[in-house]
């Protein structure tokens, strides 16, 4: 298996745990008084951090909507799954498991939940939900490691891959509202939704060792019926009708290009380039977000070009206007961690556990945690 393919197989991580029971949960909201966390009360008032340890906290997922957040923590050998008002500081509990969760997707529609348990090494147990934590549909399926990609169109339909131990793998493909799953064949393990039948796959060369592979679209419903689409494409990504591609130009190779197109690549609608920083031997990619909803783009962007392991000029938080062609600094002298935007596009999650927020309005950093 060539070395670009075995990399991206690297990147998968999700926590070997054992035992693992899921319950509803159904508790009173509690309201946390604000206490000062090392920036002015009058800067913060509208923004209320979440009421636990640090021992407690395990992570933050993401937003159900411009005020709500999903976030879990430990409580006496139960791991708990919250939701909280980051306005008002009420926490309702979602669920409870007796054992840790591995991760929590919250679908683009902000009304369905998606959660990972593992009750051992080789089994993942899954879960979908609405946003109160009422459950819908929940299977097992058997895997070392477990990735999906969940359909921006149909909050019932979601692609899951499953690895062994010996790196084969099986893609299934989840229809909630059928409360069925079944196996998908021919499908490489690393796709991302086009439309609400239709997938985007690099379609890689066996045996060779390359960084850029051309982009496909494939019918799954239709298994015959696949087109390409572009050629030499170092990273995509799709988010609803808006589809991202990253390439590395000849002529500029100290440059990433990203480029967002329709969702039927027949209008460019906007160019990115940005100083490109080298990891082992290919490109580091910095953490990004979409916010569909404002057709907004974030990422971070190095200052000069470098590599990874010698770089320390910082990183700036750059947000893209897709409708009105515009870029601007939102915050300067960043790390590159992960992101996740409220639906608004006005706050985001940041941080390795999602555990602070950027409020792009007043300019300020603010921690959930006490």
């Amino acid at each position: 298996m060539q070395r670009n393919f075995t990399i991206l197989i690297c990147i998968i991580s999700v926590l070997l745990l054992v035992g693992c029971t899921i319950e509803q949960t159904s508790l009173p909201p509690s309201t946390h008084p604000l206490k000062d966390n090392s920036i002015s009360m009058k800067k913060i008032h509208s923004i209320i951090p979440i009421n636990i340890t640090k021992d407690q906290f395990e992570r933050v997922y993401g937003w159900l909507d411009n005020h709500h957040i999903l976030y879990s923590f430990t409580s006496e050998g139960k791991y708990i799954l919250n939701k909280h008002n980051i306005m008002n500081g009420e926490t309702n509990v979602i669920l409870t498991s007796e054992s840790p969760i591995v991760n929590v997707l919250i679908h683009e529609s902000k009304e369905q939940i998606f959660v990972h348990t593992s009750p051992n090494g080789h089994l993942a147990q899954v879960y979908f939900m609405d946003n109160k934590g009422e459950i819908t549909f929940e299977t097992a399926i058997e895997s070392f490691e477990l990735a999906y990609e969940w359909n921006d169109f149909n909050p019932n339909i979601m692609l899951t891959t499953a690895f062994y131990e010996d790196w084969t793998f099986k893609v299934h493909k989840i229809n909630v509202s059928h409360q069925q799953m079944e196996e998908i064949d021919n499908i490489q393990p690393f796709y991302k939704w086009l439309s609400e039948e239709d997938i985007l796959i690099q379609s890689w060369a066996e045996e060779e060792m390359s960084f850029f592979a051309p982009l496909i679209r494939k019918s799954l419903n239709q298994r015959d019926d696949s087109s390409s689409v572009m050629q030499e494409v170092f990273r995509y990504d799709t988010f609803s009708d808006t589809v991202m591609v990253i390439t590395v130009p000849d002529e500029i190779q100290s440059t990433l290009q990203y480029s967002f197109y329709t969702q039927d690549f027949s209008k460019l609608l906007f160019e990115l380039s940005i100083p490109s920083l080298t990891q082992y031997s290919d490109w580091q990619v910095p953490y990004y977000d979409f916010v569909s909803t404002q057709s907004k783009f974030l990422t971070f962007a190095p200052l000069n070009h470098g590599s990874v392991d010698l770089y320390t000029d910082g990183y700036n938080l750059i947000s893209l206007d897709l409708v009105v062609g515009e870029d601007v600094i939102e915050f300067e002298n960043m790390e590159n961690k992960p992101l996740s935007c409220s639906p608004d596009g006005l706050k985001c999650l940041y941080g390795f556990e999602l555990e602070e927020v950027l409020d792009l309005q007043k300019g300020i950093r603010i921690s959930l945690i006490k």
